[in-house]
């Protein structure tokens, strides 16, 4: 018996949400817990812990990384990383902490 080789579907492919987030291992979950009002209380902390752990499982985590970055996304956790990781510029400053995602 031959085991079929997986393939990408098509919609990975593209960078539309619309096709890849779909797949998102955060569809269907709370979206409080992408954007923690409160990183300053024990609960926005543990929050974004499990939304950043989530996002690590993710297969189109590095999809929704560059959609974050492409439209300047400056709130919520997006490809397992804050605004301040992916660099988000705020009063003429970048910071940049994030390390690539690979797939």
């Amino acid at each position: 018996m031959t085991k079929k080789k997986y393939e990408v579907p098509t919609d990975l492919i593209s960078d539309d949400i619309l096709d890849w987030g779909k797949y998102a291992a955060c569809k269907g979950k709370e979206s409080d817990m992408w954007y923690p009002e409160t990183l300053g209380t024990m609960q926005g902390r543990q929050d974004m812990r499990n939304a950043k752990m989530i996002c690590s499982l993710c297969i189109v985590r590095a999809k929704c990384l560059k959609y974050a970055d492409d439209n300047n996304e400056a709130y919520g956790i997006w490809g397992g990383l804050t605004p301040q990781e992916r660099g988000y510029k705020r009063f003429g400053r970048t910071v940049r902490h994030a390390r690539q995602v690979s797939h």
